[in-house]
C-alpha cells in the first residue's frame, strides 16, 4: 500500500450539503496534531463561502463530478 493510500484511507469521508448555495460537496477531515493546531475553515468548493470551522479537524473538499 503506497503511502498515498494509506493517507487517505485514515481520512473520514462524507458529503456535506453547503448551508449557502445548496449544493452537495465530498469532503474528507483528519484530526490535527495536538499542539500545532490552527483554525481551519470548511470551505465549499462551489460557492467559496464558510460552512463552519474548527481548531481540531483539517478540511478537504471538492466538487462532486
Amino acid at each position: 500500500m503506497s503511502i498515498i493510500n494509506r493517507i487517505q484511507s485514515s481520512w473520514n469521508r462524507t458529503n456535506v450539503k453547503c448551508v449557502h448555495c445548496g449544493k452537495v460537496y465530498i469532503q474528507y477531515i483528519e484530526e490535527q496534531i495536538p499542539g500545532c493546531r490552527d483554525k481551519e475553515y470548511d470551505i465549499c468548493p462551489y460557492c467559496n463561502k464558510e460552512n463552519g470551522s474548527s481548531m481540531e479537524l483539517d478540511f478537504f473538499n471538492s466538487k462532486v463530478e
